[in-house]
């Protein structure tokens, strides 16, 4: 339970850290493949990285399938969670036409859980891709629960699927500053 907790806290907390813009670079077809297509499944890949990528995992196995992802230090940056064997890890990347920075957390150098966020200053935007995100993942897991919460200037709805293998959980808050962020990733099923 600590660990889901943790999960939600930590994914809550960092859509308000982490801030990125649309770059519109377009992905490379590949052997004769419609660069559409090829960029189609580049998208559903990422999209479905919970299906691929394993809890328990430490982090040189991660390192090996996202070369560009930066040096292990402790979660939030707080020394005590490092001291305690938390830690995080992040890379770039693109996903869904905006530059989004993917989290892997660890605990005793093994992944338990990983997520994506995404920032824009665009309202409309921003509840494009969360309608976008509910979607895709209700087609693929079926119902979701759904939570709402607005204080000072701030307001947030998240979404959650529950399955034996993991929790997956989208958000999408607003600051008071106006801007908007979209986070959504796995974690380590809720300990029994």
């Amino acid at each position: 339970m600590k660990k889901t907790f943790l999960f939600a806290l930590i994914l809550s907390l960092s859509v308000f850290l982490f801030g990125c813009i649309n770059n519109g670079t377009e992905a490379q077809g590949e052997e004769g493949e419609p660069e559409e297509t090829a960029q189609q499944n580049a998208e559903e890949e990422l999209l479905l990285l919970g299906d691929d990528l394993s809890f328990g995992l430490t982090y040189q196995d991660v390192k090996e399938q996202f070369p560009g992802m930066g040096p292990l230090h402790p979660e939030g940056d707080l020394e005590s969670l490092g001291e305690s064997g938390l830690r995080e890890a992040v890379v770039e990347i693109e996903v869904l036409g905006h530059r989004a920075e993917l989290e892997f957390n660890f605990d005793q150098n093994m992944l338990y859980s990983f997520y994506f966020v995404i920032s824009t200053e665009d309202e409309d935007t921003a509840g494009e891709l969360y309608k976008y995100l509910q979607d895709f993942y209700t087609e693929r897991l079926g119902a979701f629960e759904e939570e709402e919460q607005e204080e000072g200037g701030f307001s947030s709805v998240s979404s959650y699927w529950q399955t034996e293998l993991f929790q997956l959980s989208l958000g999408r808050q607003k600051n008071w500053d106006g801007k908007h962020f979209i986070g959504w990733g796995w974690s380590s099923p809720a300990e029994k």
